[in-house]
């Protein structure tokens, strides 16, 4: 059987489709979910876990799989490469920091947050974490890095993660406000050190480990 090969119009489709049934899911299924089901944690603890591993996670891995000689690691190595931890330890410490900074210029002090639920451990912090770095750094950035340039690769797919965030904004009603609060340029920025970070380790579950640090540290502190 003669091996179907990575072309550009396959990620573009796979864009197209992935950004409009996500934005379904967050424009209407989930409003629906908390109007009928009445407990706003339960729909999004389960748009956090059951579905986004259904819709993000399981068609990321396929493809990954698919086109294992056309991405730049295939599944295997992106989970089995050699990490040396403590060379990242820097990068936590600094997005700790980061977190904590923001909370003392907020609070006057580091303070818990009060909103901070015990359920965010599975949705916000493992799913997403797991979820969103399967596709945009396990997929779509694997999928673009086949040649020498990778700056160019890193920025696109930060846009990319910046913009799947547009549909909760939109359904929670702080869209413009994070624009004129430049809040966006904190998604985008991640976004592209989270790409860097699964560049230079060449395992996925570095950048997933982050992502997780630092919704933790947020879910916590702000």
């Amino acid at each position: 059987m003669q091996r179907k090969s990575l072309k550009p119009s396959v990620i573009i489709l796979y864009i197209i489709l992935f950004f409009a049934v996500w934005s379904a899911v967050e424009l209407l299924l989930t409003p629906y979910l908390i109007k009928t089901i009445g407990n706003e944690s339960v729909p999004e603890i389960l748009k956090e876990s059951a579905v986004k591993l259904l819709l993000w996670t399981v068609p990321a891995f396929l493809l990954i799989r698919r086109y294992e000689a056309d991405v730049y690691l295939s599944l295997k190595e992106m989970f089995t490469s050699k990490v040396l931890r403590l060379k990242y330890l820097p990068i936590f410490a600094g997005v700790a920091l980061f977190v904590l900074a923001g909370n003392f210029v907020t609070h006057g002090r580091i303070a818990f947050s009060e909103t901070f639920r015990v359920s965010d451990l599975v949705g916000s912090v493992l799913f997403v974490g797991i979820t969103e770095e399967a596709v945009f750094r396990g997929w779509l950035l694997n999928a673009t890095l086949r040649g020498g340039k990778k700056l160019l690769p890193v920025l696109i797919n930060a846009g990319l993660f910046l913009a799947i965030h547009f549909p909760v904004w939109i359904r929670n009603g702080i869209f413009i406000e994070c624009f004129t609060s430049f809040s966006f340029v904190l998604i985008f920025a991640l976004g592209a050190l989270f790409g860097w970070v699964f560049i230079k380790s060449r395992n996925l579950l570095v950048p997933i480990a982050l992502h997780m640090f630092y919704n933790l540290m947020v879910d916590l502190f702000l």
